[in-house]
């Protein structure tokens, strides 16, 4: 048994064998065979690949390329550090807009308190003329 073909075969189809044999083209008898036994290791390889997410064979990845450490794309090469740099830039975006807005929420309250104040502060002074 190839546990890594296993793991990685429920991991993209769960337990759909019709769904793992439409994928590859085979009977779904085959497919159980592979996951109860040991598939060729063309078929082991290629599963690895999808079930990490490398790459599908459709649009537009269709037309991208992996070669060493680059991504060729139709827009140019990407490295490993490009799209963790995208991901934390991402990161970094939503957290300053929930700041933005929590800040915002807290200068309103913050001109009401003052607006309060400066409404108590006259009330206040009216007080004052009436007793003096």
């Amino acid at each position: 048994m190839d546990h890594d073909f296993q793991l990685d075969f429920v991991t993209v189809f769960g337990f759909n064998w019709n769904k793992g044999a439409a994928f590859f083209g085979v009977h779904r008898r085959t497919v159980f065979r592979w996951y109860e036994g040991n598939p060729p290791l063309v078929v082991k390889r290629f599963m690895s690949v999808v079930a990490r997410g490398y790459l599908p064979e459709y649009a537009p990845f269709d037309t991208w390329k992996i070669d060493g450490q680059l991504i060729y794309t139709p827009q140019g090469k990407i490295t490993a550090t490009d799209v963790e740099l995208a991901r934390a830039y991402k990161w970094q975006a939503r957290e300053l807009q929930r700041r933005f807005d929590n800040r915002s929420t807290n200068q309103r309250e913050l001109l009401q308190s003052i607006e309060r104040i400066l409404h108590e502060s006259e009330n206040l002074k009216s007080r004052v003329k009436n007793v003096v």
